[in-house]
């Protein structure tokens, strides 16, 4: 499964965002925490669908957990009250 590459995608449908990201050169390390937890969120919902309905075709199961999990990756994507993302500080204990 290409995890970066659809999140890479999601990220792109928010220019806002990309730009924000690429500019504080952050947008590779977004795109690899966003990726992980996708798949994260993939494999947690394939488990769970494959125990609830054992019957089904596991390409079904992995198809709708993909589904349920970018539904997820969506909402991350979007910026909050369209603000662009900022750095977050380090807290002075680990400066």
């Amino acid at each position: 499964m290409q995890y970066k590459t659809i999140t890479l995608a999601l990220l792109q449908q928010r220019p806002k965002l990309h730009n924000a990201l690429r500019t504080r050169r952050t947008l590779m390390q977004t795109l690899d925490s966003y990726a992980s937890a996708l798949k994260e969120r993939h494999v947690y919902w394939m488990s769970n669908l494959g125990q609830a309905q054992p019957q089904r075709e596991p390409s079904q199961i992995a198809s709708e957990a993909l589904e349920l999990a970018l539904q997820n990756s969506r909402t991350l994507c979007q910026p909050s009250r369209g603000r662009t993302p900022t750095r977050r500080s380090r807290s002075p204990s680990t400066r």
